[in-house]
């Protein structure tokens, strides 16, 4: 791409401090394009916010490119700072106008005077409301990827800010049906881009599992495909995994089972759906106590099925939505409580599918159903997406009276299997998946649901992936931008696992 853009801020932190004479940090900023973008060139302001969550405290400050020098006064000696930055162009009064890149990065540790050579961050920003690939920030030309293409992995933010990816599968040649299930797992670091090597799963690959990180920081993986004998079946352990430590603790499950869904209550604990297991598909949930560490069995679905989708509604309620039994896909909904015996019947979707993505939107007290795939496909197949809409209005005090509301609505796509993700600002995010024909996409929008009563909805056609993908997954960072990493690319027994991985950068809002 030519010659490289550079920004350079240097940041003066004055730290308190019950000492006579108060320790000063110079931290230089090193800002970078993404290594397949080019926009530092039209950026005119630096927007640069330094936020503790741990002491609640937020600084901010603008400087003009020209200046590069910047100083916060009496800084907290906080060893949780993010730093939130955007670049912004000139408005028709040269002064700040809107964000055109932007990133957030953390946690840094500035409870201490930093040696030498820890007072350097790189920073990549990418351009607001696209995606970039995965960028090493110490040589910003180099593009970063996965140690492993794979998918029906887990990928989970941890309280550090890192990515943890665990496990999934990697096909080697689809045509001739070989893939390989991994036990390991790798880190993505936003503060660096690195993708780098991560414990091993106790020796037992594992894909189509849940991961669920728990209240107290650990995350639970639970379940999926393993390799045991040379034979694939599904699991009934499940590893908690430690990141402080890094150690990993097995935990038995009451079940056997993949392909399901894990939900995380307000109590802290941990709700598994239905799933799969050796050619059946499950009626039977369990529940995870985080206090004992042991699982129990919970209340039994109506219906039996796997591939659905769970959104949590209220503080222990959760709404499991289509699916696929054995032989067919469906367009029941059920309430499911751990407290209950009996699942309570909901209105039943008007398209039956599996694999569809389910948002609970908050302003309405509603759930968002988009998506999926029409009917049961191979593991060697791209499948048949749908693009159709269906939202169903939640009764929290009865859900038994929840009703579908809107159904003639449409996405730009017909996608099965897309990464989503909601956003802070309410939108959601909807990327790749397989359309109507089979074609795997890379194409993305962003969808919000404006008004209920009317069924209207906004949509943003977006730039595109890099990579054309299905069954990725979207992974929320510090900030809001999103990662997205796996999936496959390909058609019709012919598929390939992807390496590479991608940011999308959400809109920000200044104070200019």
């Amino acid at each position: 791409m030519g010659m490289r853009n550079l920004i350079k801020i240097y940041i003066f932190c004055v730290l308190n401090s019950f000492l006579s004479c108060h320790p000063t940090i110079e931290v230089q900023l090193n800002i970078h394009d993404p290594c397949d973008q080019s926009n530092l060139s039209t950026v005119d302001f630096v927007n640069l916010e330094m936020r503790s969550v741990e002491l609640d405290s937020n600084y901010s400050t603008y400087w003009e490119r020209s200046n590069g020098i910047g100083e916060f006064l009496d800084l907290p000696p906080a060893d949780d700072v993010v730093l939130s930055i955007s670049g912004l162009t000139s408005n028709s009064a040269s002064e700040p106008g809107d964000a055109l890149i932007a990133g957030t990065v953390g946690y840094y540790d500035f409870s201490r005077i930093l040696a030498a050579e820890e007072s350097t961050k790189n920073v990549v920003l990418g351009r607001v409301n696209e995606f970039y690939t995965t960028t090493l920030g110490e040589t910003p030309t180099k593009c970063t990827q996965l140690n492993h293409d794979r998918r029906g992995h887990s990928a989970t933010l941890l309280s550090d800010g890192r990515v943890f990816l665990a496990g999934g599968e990697q096909v080697v040649i689809e045509t001739q049906n070989e893939s390989y299930f991994f036990d390991n797992t790798e880190f993505f670091d936003p503060k660096t881009g690195r993708f780098t090597t991560g414990p091993g799963m106790e020796s037992i690959n594992r894909a189509y599992h849940s991961a669920t990180l728990l209240q107290d920081g650990n995350l639970l993986i639970a379940g999926g495909v393993g390799v045991i004998n040379s034979v694939a079946t599904s699991l009934n352990s499940a590893l908690l995994y430690d990141p402080e430590s890094g150690t990993y603790a097995a935990v038995p499950m009451v079940q056997q089972r993949s392909h399901h869904t894990a939900t995380l209550l307000e109590d802290g604990s941990v709700i598994l759906i239905g799933g799969r297991y050796e050619g059946q598909v499950l009626t039977s949930t369990e529940i995870f106590d985080p206090i004992t560490q042991t699982f129990s069995a919970g209340p039994f679905l109506n219906t039996a099925r796997a591939g659905h989708s769970a959104v949590r509604i209220g503080t222990m309620g959760v709404a499991v939505i289509g699916g696929h039994s054995v032989n067919a896909t469906l367009n029941s909904i059920e309430f499911v409580a751990p407290l209950q015996t009996q699942t309570i019947t909901g209105p039943n979707l008007v398209t039956a599918r599996h694999g569809a993505i389910a948002v609970y939107v908050d302003d309405f007290d509603a759930i968002l159903v988009a998506g999926g795939y029409e009917s049961i496909h191979t593991e060697f197949s791209t499948g048949r997406g749908l693009n159709s809409i269906e939202i169903i209005k939640v009764e929290n005090s009865n859900p038994a009276t929840s009703t579908m509301v809107c159904s003639a609505l449409t996405l730009s796509a017909a996608r099965g299997g897309a990464a989503f993700a909601k956003l802070e600002s309410g939108e959601i995010l909807l990327a790749g998946g397989t359309n109507g024909s089979g074609t795997i996409e890379s194409s993305a929008e962003l969808i919000k649901l404006t008004n209920l009563s009317n069924c209207t909805l906004s949509k943003t056609s977006l730039t595109s992936l890099s990579t054309a993908r299905s069954q990725a997954l979207a992974t929320p960072l510090i900030g809001g931008d999103i990662l997205f990493t796996g999936g496959f690319q390909g058609t019709d027994d012919a598929l390939t696992t992807v390496k590479t991985a991608n940011v999308f950068v959400v809109s920000r809002e200044t104070d200019n």
